[in-house]
C-alpha cells in the first residue's frame, strides 16, 4: 500500500517530542509562581504592594499558561502539515498518500488528544484542561498561603474529588445517560471548578498572603 505521513506520527521519537512540550509546560506552571518567591529579590512581594487587585497577578500566570498552550497547538499544525510536504517530497507520487489533518480522526492517540477532529471533542477537552490548571493554581497558592498545611489541604479536595469520581464511576449510574448529557454534566462540573477555585483564590490573594 500507499505510504502516508501517519506512520511518521505513530514513532516513538513523533510521540516524545509532543509529550516533552506538555510536560515542560506542567512545569513552568509551578516555575512561574515559585520563581516569583524564591530568590534574593523576591519579585512577587513587589507584585503584591502595587495599587490594584491581587488577582492581576493571578490571572497574567494563569494567561501566561493558555497563551502557550496556543501556541503548542498552533506550533504542531503547523510542524504536522510541513512534515507532511517533506515526506511528499522524499517520496515517489507513487508511494506517498497525502492526507488532510483537520476535519479527520487522527490515528495517533496523543495528536487526537491535543488537536481533536470533532469540535465537540475539542470544546470538552480544553474546558477540562483549564478546570484543571486553574485548580493547580489554587493549590499553589494554598501552598504559598498555609505552607505544607494549604498543600495537604489542596491534596484533600483533589482526594474528596477523585473519590466521588470513581464512585460514581463504580455505581454504574452514567450507563443509563445519553452521552451528550454525559459531555453537559462534564462541561459544568468544569465550569463550577473553575469558578470555585478562581473565587478561593481571590479569597487567598486578598486576605491570606501578606508582604
Amino acid at each position: 500500500g500507499k505510504f502516508d505521513f501517519f506512520q511518521v506520527q505513530n514513532h516513538f521519537i513523533f510521540e516524545l517530542s509532543i509529550m516533552l512540550g506538555i510536560f515542560a509546560l506542567v512545569l513552568y506552571v509551578f516555575v512561574i509562581w515559585y520563581r516569583d518567591w524564591i530568590g534574593k529579590n523576591n519579585l512577587s512581594y513587589r507584585f503584591l504592594t502595587l495599587p490594584g487587585s491581587r488577582m492581576n497577578i493571578f490571572y497574567a500566570k494563569l494567561a501566561c499558561i493558555l497563551f502557550l498552550i496556543g501556541g503548542l497547538l498552533a506550533t504542531q499544525i503547523v510542524m504536522l502539515y510541513l512534515g507532511e510536504m517533506l515526506t511528499g517530497i522524499l517520496l515517489p507520487d507513487e508511494m506517498f498518500e497525502t492526507l488532510r489533518f483537520l476535519g479527520q480522526p487522527a490515528k495517533n492517540e496523543v495528536i487526537g488528544f491535543i488537536l481533536p477532529s470533532r469540535i465537540l471533542d475539542f470544546v470538552l477537552h480544553y474546558t477540562v484542561g483549564i478546570a484543571i490548571l486553574v485548580a493547580v493554581n489554587l493549590m499553589i497558592v494554598l501552598r504559598l498561603s498555609f505552607k505544607w498545611k494549604g498543600l495537604a489541604m489542596g491534596l484533600a479536595v483533589i482526594g474528596i474529588f477523585l473519590a466521588l469520581f470513581i464512585a460514581v464511576s463504580l455505581s454504574g449510574w452514567l450507563d443509563y445517560i445519553f452521552p451528550i448529557e454525559k459531555l453537559a454534566l462534564t462541561l459544568l462540573f468544569s465550569v463550577l471548578v473553575t469558578v470555585g477555585s478562581l473565587l478561593a483564590s481571590h479569597y487567598l490573594m486578598n486576605n491570606k498572603i501578606s508582604v
